[in-house]
């Protein structure tokens, strides 16, 4: 979504809202911040990221990503975690 007015518009259009799914990680410095965290819609999880870019104090950019779980390929399954 471009701009505040069309981001703020999708989430209240948005019936089901995210829960909290785990605890979130932040880092970052200065004017760079980045924030990870699982979000449960419904029965699924979704892995959010938000990337923060701050000038004089004040938010001036946001880029958000969400994604959902999907099983490895066959030829990396051993490698992956599969606990949860």
């Amino acid at each position: 979504f471009v701009g505040p007015d069309n981001a703020i518009g999708a989430m209240l259009a948005n019936d089901e809202k995210p829960d909290v799914a785990g605890e979130p990680r932040i880092i970052g410095k200065d004017d760079l911040w980045v924030m990870m965290l699982p979000a449960r819609y419904g029965d699924e999880i979704w892995h959010y990221v938000g990337v923060f870019e701050l000038e004089g104090g004040l938010l001036r950019h946001v880029t958000e990503y969400f994604g959902a779980p999907f099983p490895a390929k066959e030829a990396r399954a051993r490698y992956a975690d599969h606990s949860g």
